[in-house]
């Protein structure tokens, strides 16, 4: 489990979002916020093996990334007294089109999985997955696509989207229910992009009511033990 990195990945997204935080406040409170990333990614750990010994039987929900958004949340909470801001927000940017939105959406999508929002990270994180596995970029680019058309169709701000905020979960739940727990496939692309959809539309429900904690990753974890228990 650690060699596939099992035990780190979590732990890994605690730090990117711990990052982004730390770029709003003072060196000193950096600090602070280190020891907490040491903690937290510990803590991810605990969660895993925990979660790993209660839900072990095949069809048993996995952990996902659950460990990282409830520790992030519990980080966010613990400093944001001193930052203005959520950690996932919305750059000014002149008004795009909703094609723009969607062809600058696709590269961020993949970087904001690890809350990068330059468009050089997108492209770099959604090549490194073409290398892994070409079935895998596409079944993320689709996922991304779909939650991003979604998240249009309700009224969302096309800046935002453009940005790749509501397109990352959709990667994730393209890749997890289209190519790692089940056989690629029709039915499973199906699954897939339903999820992706899915994803978008429980995202708007998180900011409606969750107030000025990010939504993460929470509607990946959610939508992908949904579509799982009906597959």
């Amino acid at each position: 489990l650690r060699d596939q990195g099992i035990h780190g990945f979590n732990g890994a997204l605690v730090g990117c979002a711990a990052a982004v935080l730390s770029d709003s406040i003072s060196v000193s409170d950096a600090w602070l916020i280190a020891v907490l990333v040491v903690i937290g990614g510990g803590l991810t750990t605990v969660m895993i093996e925990l979660w790993r010994r209660r839900f072990h039987r095949r069809g048993d929900p996995p952990a996902l990334t659950l460990p990282f958004c409830l520790t992030t949340w519990g980080l966010v909470v613990l400093v944001s007294p001193r930052i203005p801001d959520s950690i996932e927000t919305v750059q000014a940017a002149a008004s795009i089109s909703s094609l723009q939105a969607l062809a600058l959406g696709l590269p961020h999508s993949f970087g904001q999985v690890f809350l990068c929002s330059d468009l050089a990270s997108g492209w770099l994180v959604l090549l490194a997955v073409a290398v892994a596995s070409p079935i895998a970029a596409a079944l993320g680019a689709c996922g991304a696509l779909i939650g991003m058309i979604t998240a249009l169709a309700n009224g969302t701000d096309p800046a935002a989207v453009a940005q790749g905020l509501w397109g990352y979960n959709g990667v994730l739940v393209a890749i997890a229910l289209g190519g790692i727990f089940y056989a690629p496939g029709r039915r499973t692309l199906a699954i897939a992009l339903i999820g992706a959809a899915l994803a978008s539309l429980l995202q708007a429900l998180q900011e409606r009511w969750m107030g000025n904690l990010p939504p993460l990753t929470m509607s990946f974890v959610v939508t992908t033990w949904v579509m799982q228990h009906l597959a």
